[in-house]
Formats: C-alpha cells, sequence, structure tokens
C-alpha cells in the first residue's frame, strides 16, 4: 500500500515537472501548499522537436505511477539528445528537487540558466532561482536560500 505522504509527493511532482515554485518553504507542506496552484507554467517551446516533447511526456507520465527512476531515464535520454536545452535541464533539476536529491536539484537548475541565451525565457529563470532557494532551504541554508527566492522574485517582477 502507497502511504498518503507518497501520493502527495508523486502529485507534487508530476504538477511540478511543467509548473513553477512561488516562495522559499519552511516545509515539505508549506511547499505543496505554495506550489500546487502554480502561478505559471513552463512548457516546451515551438522549436522542441517530437522525440524531445515524447520523452517529456513520457517522464512525466513515469513520475505521477511514482516511477521517479524511469522518469530520470526519461529526461537524460532527451538531454542527451539535446544537451544545450536548458528547459531539460530543468525539468530534470525539480525532479532531482522532490526525490531529495538537494546539492544536485540546485547544480542543474544553474546548469540550466547557464543554457538560457534569451531575454523571453525570464520565467524559465525564475523558477531555476525557486528551485534553487528550495534545494539551500532544505538543506539547511537559509540565508542562501533568502538569497535565491530574491532573485527569483526580481527576475519576476521584471527587475533584470
Amino acid at each position: 500500500m502507497i502511504s498518503p505522504l507518497k501520493i502527495i509527493f508523486i502529485a507534487v511532482v508530476c504538477s511540478l515537472l511543467f509548473s513553477a515554485c512561488s516562495t522559499t518553504p519552511k516545509s515539505l507542506t508549506d511547499e505543496i501548499d505554495t506550489i500546487i496552484p502554480g502561478e505559471q507554467q513552463i512548457r516546451p517551446g515551438t522549436a522542441t522537436t517530437p522525440a524531445i516533447k515524447h520523452l517529456i511526456e513520457n517522464a512525466r507520465q513515469a513520475s505521477k505511477r511514482g516511477r521517479m527512476s524511469q522518469a530520470d531515464s526519461f529526461l537524460e535520454r532527451a538531454i542527451r539528445i539535446e544537451p544545450n536545452n536548458p528547459l531539460l535541464w530543468h525539468y530534470l533539476a525539480k525532479l532531482q528537487l522532490y526525490q531529495g536529491h538537494y546539492q544536485r536539484a540546485e547544480g542543474l537548475a544553474a546548469k540550466s540558466s547557464s543554457l538560457v541565451q534569451n531575454s523571453d525565457r525570464v520565467s524559465l529563470l525564475a523558477d531555476n532561482w525557486r528551485i534553487i532557494a528550495h534545494a539551500r532551504q532544505f538543506q539547511g541554508n537559509t540565508a542562501g536560500a533568502q538569497q535565491a527566492q530574491s532573485r527569483a522574485s526580481e527576475l519576476s517582477n521584471g527587475n533584470h
């Protein structure tokens, strides 16, 4: 039998694979409350190939069924095909965050941001900073989490 916490965890991962985080959490419960409504959706662009879209959808479905390692595999396969696609690194960062791999999530979000090449991806940059904020908070780095959340807020408010 799957525990209620695991069901909530799976629901959060599924919804977050495509939605943005909103504030620095104090606990997992706070995070769930703030993330599920989502302030925006970050979706693959029109230039994303059908193969990559298919792998992203497979990852989403795998995470929905609680098959996190399978979801990881789909995203990693997509990254091998398009290693310079910041959205793929972003999705993998979110998945790692919700699996409790905080240092890896932070690094993957930073990698995603380093690949963003145009200013129309500000929402992606802001969400990457939110992932970093969450990861730092869960690692006990409150000051670092607040700095990352401030950067996310600046980006969201148009202060690049």
